[in-house]
């Protein structure tokens, strides 16, 4: 199985402790390593809305139903399936990440970038918006996605066949433009 578990995680978190408890900064490149990892994680926030308030708890004046099926968020915005498909959006709308209208569709999931957004379809497409500087928010066609999962600057997304298709910026190896080969499962 190539999926990690909080535990991995928990683990992860550690190791980035020096030998006499003290914390210390991963590198950048090993955040965008990690950023390619799939975590199960529980749905949680981080960061401040436009109001200043926790991110944790969405703005009032967005209309975000509390009714989800999946929540996301990085640094600056956050995002939410509604059981009928539609995302909420709210946070930090810097580059159009977080549009507060929401994006309407039929998604079954959603991830969430430095500064763009990716969600997949329920017939297998994906859509990305936000920024698009390194290629992040375009996504290949296709029809035959099941996972998703966005970088800070790239996103990744598992085909049916088990290959992983990458896009965005690859500084590091993080996002090969064609792609990785396997038998890989969500």
């Amino acid at each position: 199985n190539n999926a990690t578990t909080t535990d991995d995680a928990a683990a992860h978190d550690r190791s980035m402790n020096d030998r006499d408890g003290s914390e210390h900064s991963s590198s950048a490149q090993e955040q965008e390593f990690l950023a390619t990892i799939p975590i199960i994680r529980a749905a949680s926030s981080s960061g401040l809305n436009k109001n200043g308030k926790d991110a944790a708890q969405a703005p009032s004046d967005n209309n975000v139903e509390d009714d989800f099926i999946q929540v996301e968020e990085t640094t600056h915005h956050s995002l939410a399936i509604r059981p009928d498909g539609s995302i909420a959006c709210w946070g930090r709308n810097e580059l159009g990440v977080a549009p507060p209208e929401g994006v309407k569709g039929d998604f079954v999931a959603v991830a969430a970038g430095g500064y763009h957004s990716v969600a997949l379809r329920r017939n297998g497409r994906i859509k990305c918006w936000g920024c698009n500087r390194y290629g992040e928010a375009s996504p290949p066609k296709g029809d035959d996605f099941i996972a998703i999962d966005a970088g800070a600057y790239h996103s990744i997304a598992l085909r049916r066949d088990g290959s992983v298709a990458c896009w965005g910026g690859n500084g590091y190896g993080q996002a090969p433009p064609e792609g990785i080969d396997g038998d890989f499962v969500a």
